[in-house]
């Protein structure tokens, strides 16, 4: 599907995305980029393409242009019936923690409006989607960075980066399925949901200061929300076990994600020693 020509860093990388959908269309042009091709040039047969979740066609252009729009540097600079080429300029160079620690953040306010949603605050989620995709932009560009550099510790913020990504889907899918049946959730679900928040709050704070007291406090709070969830499963409706089981999936990246930041730190800490 895929060829990328090599010269030390990723020149262009040519796709294929002939009868692929159009979530296939985004992700394959977007793995271009993270990988850092500097010409992506996308090839297709057809002009339109299957958008599944709505059970309807789009032209395969307009699916292009969708993605190019939220890839920091990119820019369509030739548009023809079955080819495309996006140019990806030079951008300033973002340190990865600077990376990581703007992407939680934007993870928090997306789970703000979550929560507001399953309260029934909100009927739509215009901040939740834009979220979702200011999220994409910092990692789709962090992830570029990574691979695009040398430093000891990319691999392991790339790792990050990706859990992030992965958190953020989530809570999009968790937004958009409680649309399609949308009436607010019990106390019970609610109060699951705020301490969910809690340990994103506590786990953001961990990677800020990865000190013994801030991840015991994620830790206890994380195992708190278990101990609460196993109590009262039989409490939730199918729909709230289904939009909580979601949204409880972000806690076990947010492990991963503190474990991420502990080796960094340790990682540090040695060449200071060894120094």
């Amino acid at each position: 599907m895929s060829h990328a020509e090599k010269t030390g860093k990723v020149s262009t990388v040519d796709i294929n995305v002939s009868n692929l959908d159009r979530a296939s269309i985004l992700h394959a042009i977007r793995g271009a980029y993270r990988l850092g091709g500097r010409i992506i040039k996308v090839t297709y047969r057809n002009t339109d393409t299957p958008h599944l979740r709505k059970d309807k066609h789009l032209p395969v252009q307009e699916v292009i242009r969708e993605e190019a729009s939220k890839l920091i540097g990119a820019e369509i600079v030739s548009l023809e019936k079955h080819h495309t080429t996006i140019r990806v300029k030079n951008t300033e160079r973002i340190d990865g923690y600077r990376l990581i620690t703007t992407s939680l953040r934007r993870t928090v306010q997306m789970h703000e409006e979550l929560m507001l949603l399953f309260q029934g605050h909100l009927y739509n989620a215009p901040m939740l989607e834009e979220n979702h995709n200011a999220i994409t932009r910092i990692v789709s560009y962090g992830i570029r960075e990574m691979n695009t550099t040398s430093a000891k510790e990319n691999s392991t913020y790339t790792q990050a980066l990706g859990l992030i990504d992965k958190m953020a889907d989530l809570m999009k899918y968790a937004g958009r399925d409680y649309l399609r049946f949308p009436h607010p959730l019990s106390q019970t679900a609610v109060k699951l949901s705020q301490e969910v928040h809690t340990c994103l709050i506590l786990a953001e704070q961990a990677y800020a200061k990865p000190s013994t007291g801030n991840i015991a406090s994620f830790s206890l709070r994380r195992d708190d929300l278990k101990r609460r969830l196993q109590s009262v499963v039989g409490e939730l409706e199918g729909r709230e076990a289904y939009l909580l089981g979601q949204t409880v999936g972000i806690v076990e990246l947010l492990v991963d994600l503190v474990q991420l930041r502990m080796l960094l730190h340790y990682q540090k800490e040695s060449v200071k020693k060894t120094a």
